[in-house]
């Protein structure tokens, strides 16, 4: 199952950077004209990409759209081909695919370990089906795994839906790529601020993108169209001021990113 009515980036070039003074704990997803740049800080470099849709630029065009924007050049260390999409079954007889043989969505957020846990941790379930399996027992693994790549590829999709309009990529977009049917019922309550916890997340599994992945997103891109209704939240105790207060003091207090690896890779948690 191709994902690419809405998911149209096929190539990326990965390449390594050298590390900055301070770790930063997230890694970045930077727009660019064509699709995406990833920044992931490791403690001996950064890890990096571009993965983009190579039906407006080519390779060289890419590598030097991201020369000019870091004001370095960079070593590409391959070119990835893709396709983003899933099987629609994962599980067929006798034979499981796992991991990337199971599903790719594109390099932006890393999806496949999380995929890769949740379908092991799954398949603890269906221990009873190993020897005997029956229609029923695949049936449901397949779509409920099915549903959680799914789920997974809307999410990146929402980070496709900018204002820029500097390239013939972006102007296309959402015209190309229209929302996902899927989907299109958690816009329209992102759009009108009334997104809630269990709109996105089911209440029996967890997710790797829970509702403040969507608000950070989706407000950082603008997505909300009406103001939020704080009605009867007005007097809460501590006010929304008095608790930044209290996470910035905690923060004042805890180990640096980069102390927190030191200590972990000197065995000293």
């Amino acid at each position: 199952m191709s994902y690419n009515k809405f998911l149209p980036a096929k190539q990326a070039i990965p390449f390594w950077l050298e590390s900055e003074p301070k770790i930063h704990p997230y890694t970045k997803s930077i727009a660019m004209k064509y699709g995406w740049m990833w920044n992931i800080p490791l403690q001996h470099r950064l890890g990096a990409g571009y993965v983009f849709d190579s039906d407006y630029v080519s390779v060289d065009q890419a590598k030097e759209e991201v020369e000019k924007y870091l004001g370095q050049e960079i070593e590409v260390r391959k070119v990835i081909d893709f396709e983003a999409g899933r099987h629609k079954n994962v599980w067929v007889k006798n034979c499981m695919a796992v991991g990337l043989s199971a599903n790719f969505i594109e390099p932006l957020e890393s999806t496949s370990l999380w995929l890769t846990q949740t379908q092991l941790l799954l398949f603890k379930q269906f221990i009873n089906e190993i020897d005997n399996p029956t229609d029923k027992g695949l049936e449901l693994f397949n779509k409920i795994i099915g549903n959680e790549v799914d789920e997974k590829s809307y999410f990146v999709y929402i980070h496709y839906l900018t204002k820029r309009t500097d390239s013939e990529f972006w102007k296309n977009f959402k015209e190309n790529n229209p929302v996902p049917d899927a989907l299109k019922s958690k816009l329209e309550l992102i759009k009108n601020s009334s997104i809630k916890k269990y709109d996105i997340e089911d209440a029996l599994t967890p997710s790797i993108f829970p509702l403040h992945s969507y608000l950070e997103v989706c407000g950082g891109l603008g997505l909300f169209e009406k103001p939020m209704n704080i009605t009867n939240y007005e007097n809460i105790t501590p006010s929304p001021n008095e608790y930044k207060e209290l996470i910035n003091k905690v923060i004042q207090t805890v180990p640096t990113h980069q102390e927190l690896l030191t200590h972990l890779q000197k065995g000293k948690l």
